[in-house]
């Protein structure tokens, strides 16, 4: 067997010709493989990549026409994964030098171990990834609940364009509206994507007419207002043209503006009407 140690709490070993990396003496998980593998004539299309995940999705697609993956020796490949991740912790963690399906993991269980810098920077790295919107980065990070780890202070930290709309709305509900995943949509809270906010969730709310700085969110795809006292939607609910799902369930609506009609991205929309009794 053959041992590599990164730093106090991280070793990688060479266990019947298999990759596999330690956390504070523990078995964590097996590398799989070596990611990148670039042919010379194509390493300057790699020149403006900002991550190895970026680089992965472009190198797989590249070679999708390939038959047979190219075979490494196991001792290579073990020296290859040892000095991925010698540099991944001289570089402070820095989660874009692995692939974020091993990157977070690893560096969340290095924090439950004690590890300060990984302690430091866990919360700093889930934030940063989120706010370069790189698309499968950030839909692990969603998917995975990385991103239900950062508290709203971190979450506000990040660039987000019309957060003043927030702040805003806040002010008139008198509450505060938390950031949620596109998986956790319910009372209030907003949805981000790319750093825009795309979905906005005002359930039970005690609405009696829809908030006027909502009109401002003209790249709102997902808009909940569930359990309000709504008899109504404004006119202006038509500038909404990118809105994809409209969700008005147990309110008081007894009619809909004209306006609902340009919106011609709307998929899905979910209403009950109050009908009044001469």
């Amino acid at each position: 067997m053959i041992e590599f140690k990164v730093n106090d709490y991280v070793s990688l070993r060479l266990e019947d010709e298999k990759t596999v990396i330690y956390v504070a003496g523990k078995r964590f998980r097996q590398c799989i493989n070596l990611l990148l593998y670039i042919p010379v004539d194509e390493i300057r299309e790699f020149d403006q990549i900002e991550s190895i995940d970026e680089a992965a999705e472009r190198l797989d697609k590249s070679t999708e026409d390939e038959v047979s993956p190219i075979i490494i020796p196991a001792k290579v490949e073990f020296w290859g994964h040892c000095s991925n991740l010698q540099v991944w912790f001289e570089k402070n963690y820095d989660t874009r030098i692995l692939r974020s399906n091993i990157a977070f993991p690893l560096l969340r269980k290095l924090s439950e171990s004690g590890d300060m810098v990984a302690l430091r920077v866990f919360k700093e790295e889930i934030a940063k990834r989120f706010s370069q919107g790189h698309d499968t980065v950030c839909n692990f990070l969603i998917e995975e609940g990385y991103m239900d780890l950062l508290n709203r202070e971190e979450v506000l930290s990040l660039n987000i364009e019309q957060i003043e709309v927030i702040h805003e709305l806040e002010d008139l509900l008198g509450t505060r509206i938390k950031f949620k995943t596109g998986k956790h949509l319910f009372e209030q809270g907003f949805v981000l994507d790319k750093g825009i906010i795309k979905g906005l969730v005002l359930d039970s709310c005690d609405l009696e007419e829809l908030p006027k700085p909502v009109r401002k969110l003209k790249s709102l795809e997902v808009l909940k207002l569930h359990g309000n006292r709504l008899e109504t939607l404004p006119e202006w609910i038509g500038e909404l043209r990118k809105l994809k799902s409209l969700y008005v369930q147990n309110n008081r609506l007894i009619r809909l503006p004209n306006s609902l009609g340009k919106l011609s991205s709307l998929e899905s929309i979910k209403l009950f009407f109050f009908f009044l009794l001469a």
